[in-house]
């Protein structure tokens, strides 16, 4: 027979909430003394996950409002009692918030978006999640129908003065993206994002030039991290980002066809890459050292991050740059190196492309330059060979 889930009832604190001890199987109920409708499950993991939880008329309702930490207790409270509300009414959660257009705070239609869309849908989800708390939280309180295109421009403007342009940009991004969902579900809102326009921002082709490449190298294969210097040569002859290096697995790896099957990239499609000779033995050599763990999953694998793998290599990726005196160097940048000295070895702008998993040529065109330079030889190539046999026969005849 099926033990029944304990249960507690308290006021909800961040600190009671984060101090719950987790239950070895099942899950933990906490019910709230302050809204009587939000419950809170804490996982054998340690998770606590909100609930809305209420019986209406015989009807039970009940809905997933979000994870503890990124969802304070506040607006938990808030969201359950806006479907409270709803319920009571006989409407849907969006038809409730539909007729409180007016009341709507910009926090509340931000946490609807992360719920209902962001969470669910994005792999960026996070990015989405810090970039509003950490620029847009002063307009948490605010109605969204009273924000206008002025705020929208005066907040873009202070963030790029502040954080960089391209950070401004994001930012705009995310607004626009909520404001954009909300409409499209029923609310009867404008987008003051609308003729706020983008910072332009130029490529970044930053690549090793022949005179760095050798110290860089000299500086790599001989640094003191373990993990590193194996990161960084995946990334420089695959030209992978490092998000999916530092997330690779084992078994993405073909050894029989030489290549690394991505299962999915930031353009959303899974990618694969051939993987050269050298780099398939530096591999081998690494999965040797963890055949004697029968749960080796990921090839670079952490015992301190959540996810159980590498995470953050800026560090010592910082102090090996230096080492090796490389300025104004970021580790995408080796992505940029391998497509560069591919354009000026010859190959064609598609052919790069393919190789750095792109899906459309606007993102390959900023290495067309060195392509032309290759396509440059090439060409005077063929006229000194032209004019090399007019010469000859000239010679022949004389």
């Amino acid at each position: 027979m099926k033990k029944p889930n304990k249960s507690a009832v308290f006021r909800f604190t961040k600190m009671k909430l984060s101090n719950a001890k987790p239950p070895s199987k099942g899950v933990l109920i906490l019910h709230d003394m302050e809204e009587s409708t939000l419950k809170a499950h804490v996982t054998p993991k340690g998770n606590v996950i909100f609930y809305y939880r209420n019986t209406i008329n015989g009807i039970p309702h009940r809905e997933s409002l979000g994870t503890h930490g990124h969802l304070t207790i506040d607006e938990a409270r808030i969201m359950a009692n806006r479907l409270k509300l709803a319920h009571v009414q006989g409407l849907t959660l969006s038809e409730k918030f539909a007729q409180d257009n007016g009341d709507l705070s910009f926090q509340e239609g931000f946490h609807e978006f992360m719920e209902r869309y962001s969470r669910k849908e994005k792999r960026s989800w996070k990015d989405d999640d810090r970039e509003i708390k950490k620029h847009v939280r002063h307009w948490f309180e605010r109605k969204m129908k009273d924000i206008t295109k002025f705020d929208v421009q005066t907040l873009v403007e202070h963030i790029a003065d502040n954080s960089g342009k391209t950070q401004a940009n994001h930012v705009l991004e995310r607004i626009s993206a909520i404001y954009n969902k909300l409409i499209d579900w029923g609310y009867k809102l404008e987008n003051p994002t609308k003729g706020v326009r983008k910072y332009k921002l130029p490529k970044r082709t930053r690549f090793l030039s022949a005179e760095e490449l050798p110290r860089f190298w000299e500086i790599m294969d001989n640094y003191e991290h373990t993990e590193l210097p194996t990161v960084v040569k995946i990334a420089l002859f695959t030209g992978a980002r490092k998000a999916n290096i530092l997330s690779m697995r084992w078994c993405d790896i073909d050894w029989d066809r030489g290549v690394w099957n991505i299962p999915m990239t930031k353009n959303g499609e899974p990618h694969t890459v051939p993987l050269t000779r050298d780099l398939v033995k530096v591999l081998r050599e690494r999965y040797a050292t963890f055949r004697c763990n029968r749960n080796a999953k990921w090839v670079f694998p952490s015992d301190i991050s959540k996810s159980g793998h590498l995470e953050d290599i800026k560090k010592t990726w910082m102090k090996m740059i230096q080492l090796a005196t490389i300025s104004n160097f970021h580790f995408h940048d080796l992505r940029h190196t391998f497509a560069s000295y591919q354009a000026m070895n010859g190959s064609s702008l598609k052919i790069i492309g393919a190789t750095l998993g792109h899906k459309s040529m606007q993102s390959t065109d900023r290495y067309a330059q060195l392509a032309d330079q290759s396509i440059r030889q090439s060409a005077c190539g063929g006229v000194d060979l032209i004019m090399a046999k007019i010469m000859l026969k000239k010679g022949d005849g004389a």
